[in-house]
């Protein structure tokens, strides 16, 4: 097992982030059953069936897109019903592993600690000191690669972003040639990794900054505003909400192609951006209004428009569980919702249910086989400190981390869980019967427009003759 050792901070509080390769836990057994491959189907409803490690997640998708997940019984076993398209088909099922997740503590040991996706043990802590003690950190990207992370400080808008090489545990090394006094946040890279890409929110910039030479060569104008971050998009494309507007940013050329109004009553409430894995569509919250909008990924067209402020009037992070059924609607620290995390239908928006935490939330991150959110918590007084584990499968807090004797917790960061693949090829052929209909009612449409037809040349034939 290698270990590699990262530093940063989110919110209020500092956390830390000790990334580490691992051999998967168990052998994979993943395997499809059901359709049988080259079969030959007659409904886009289809039933899958297979067999995986027991208690595992399994992602179904088609073409990229995700179309459903199971988790497995103790058995291994696993069956979902999922729609896909006509004619040939080719299903994926991925398996995703047990992750580890990393979180720091700020107040008490300063410790990085390790804690397994669905457990409420802490593995191990690691000793981290601060280079800066009244100095708070905020991410601003991990590289895709996974061997680089950036951050920098909140709250000192002096202070520029910095890299740590995740392949060796060493001091930060600063972007050089950054802009002076930006207030920088967090911000994402490229797909490919060769380009990071930060927003100054005291600027109305977002730089970009060259990974193999750590300097800053290009600056992008925004519009002015409030910036409080920026996302990657599952399309490559970089997203900037700014004040009402979403800035969207082609990475091929640092350009802005697009500047996408959001309706927020309030003109500066917009949230951070998120992509659920494998859809076609991305949300963005009005933080301040309680509202969530549903975007297209192609055309960032409006979907949807969910109005949840009679439940969370405030909105500090949205989670789509994988089935697309549910969002997880974080309240903000320190307001009247802060404590509170409601789960409502991705749809309609209606309430499913309500889940009270310890106490305000800090920050949340769901795990990557999506089967368990970890939110932590403290106290007003920072006298309650606790990472509840919340279950997606009961929407309840199944477990607590105690962080009272480490200090008060930051959010955890989850490294992806290993994916073991396998796929199936059938085609799904309509039923003849189903067509013949169809082209009965087109025949039947046909003569009755024609009969009607033929009526009015008559009647306006014989209505001439009268009029004669």
């Amino acid at each position: 097992m290698g270990m590699r050792i990262i530093k940063t901070t989110i919110g209020l509080v500092s956390f830390f982030i000790m990334a580490m390769t691992f051999a998967p836990v168990g052998a994979s057994a993943l395997s499809i059953s059901q359709p049988a491959s080259n079969a030959t189907l007659s409904s886009t409803t289809t039933t899958v069936k297979g067999t995986a490690t027991p208690g595992r997640t399994v992602v179904i998708s088609q073409n990229g897109a995700t179309l459903g997940s199971v988790i497995t019984d103790g058995s291994g076993n696993w069956v979902i019903n999922v729609v896909v398209s006509a004619g040939n088909t080719v299903l994926k099922a991925t398996e995703i592993s047990p992750s580890y997740g990393y979180f720091g503590t700020l107040g008490g040991t300063n410790n990085m600690n390790r804690v397994l996706s669905g457990s409420a043990t802490i593995n191990d802590s690691v000793p981290w000191p601060l280079t800066t003690t009244n100095s708070f950190f905020v991410p601003v990207g991990v590289r895709p690669q996974a061997d680089a992370l950036y951050w920098t400080g909140l709250g000192d808008a002096t202070r520029v972003p910095a890299r740590l090489d995740l392949t060796t545990p060493v001091d930060p090394v600063e972007v050089t040639s950054y802009p002076v006094n930006p207030n920088a946040s967090t911000g994402a890279f490229n797909l490919l990794g060769n380009k990071l890409y930060v927003p100054n929110d005291d600027l109305d910039t977002v730089s970009v900054v060259d990974y193999a030479t750590n300097t800053v060569v290009d600056s992008i104008a925004l519009p002015s505003g409030y910036v409080p971050s920026l996302s990657g998009g599952s399309n490559g494309n970089i997203y900037v909400p700014v004040d009402s507007t979403i800035q969207v940013i082609d990475p091929n050329t640092d350009t802005i192609i697009k500047s996408v109004p959001i309706d927020c009553p309030n003109p500066t409430s917009l949230g951070y951006v998120s992509f659920p894995r494998g859809r076609d569509y991305y949300y963005v919250p009005c933080s301040q209004d309680g509202i969530i909008f549903k975007l297209k990924l192609s055309d960032d067209s409006v979907m949807s428009r969910l109005d949840v402020s009679a439940l969370s009037s405030r909105i500090s992070i949205v989670t789509e569980g994988f089935n697309a059924k549910k969002l997880y609607v974080s309240g903000i620290f320190g307001t009247a919702s802060g404590n509170k995390i409601v789960v409502v239908d991705a749809s309609t928006g209606s309430l499913i249910s309500s889940i009270t935490l310890t106490a305000d939330s800090v920050s949340n991150a769901i795990t990557p086989d999506g089967q368990y959110i970890y939110a932590s918590t403290q106290g007003s007084s920072f006298d309650t400190t606790n990472i509840d584990i919340i279950s997606t499968q009961t929407n309840t807090i199944v477990n607590q981390i105690d962080t009272s004797s480490l200090g008060i917790p930051g959010i955890i960061a989850w490294l992806p869980g290993q994916e073991t693949e396998t796929s199936v090829s059938f085609t799904v052929t309509l039923p003849k019967l189903a067509e013949t209909g169809a082209r009965v009612s087109t025949y039947l449409l046909f003569a009755l427009v024609s009969i009607v037809a033929s009526g009015l040349v008559i009647a306006t034939f014989a209505a001439y003759r009268i009029k004669k």
